[in-house]
């Protein structure tokens, strides 16, 4: 069985969401991504804690394509540092696992 990964993105705002939700769907290295309400992330950045409103980024992707989309993330953040990390699915509905291979260009 082909292996595929959860990979995780923040963001500032709903439009740098949007935006970076369609790239990867359009260009079909995604299958699916959830994008969570804004939250609160708190985290060291420059010698400092910061505090900021971001949304959270949920994408299901073949873990071939994963270059390919931490380049596009990457490309077409925001941040200087860009939050994007991906966890393998190690089990999941079958039925669901083969959608996500034929949805996407892998």
């Amino acid at each position: 069985m082909e292996e595929h990964l959860t990979a995780f993105v923040t963001v500032p705002d709903q439009l740098t969401a949007d935006n970076l939700a369609d790239a990867l769907l359009t260009k079909k290295i995604v299958a699916c991504v959830n994008i969570l309400p804004p939250m609160q992330s708190r985290y060291w950045w420059k010698e400092n804690i910061q505090t900021d409103s971001e949304q959270l980024l949920i994408f299901k992707l073949p873990s071939k394509n994963w270059e390919l989309f931490k380049d596009t993330v990457v490309d077409n953040h925001p941040y200087e540092v860009p939050e994007v990390i991906a966890l393998p699915i190690v089990k999941g509905n079958e039925s669901y696992l083969k959608w996500l291979g034929e949805m996407t260009n892998s």
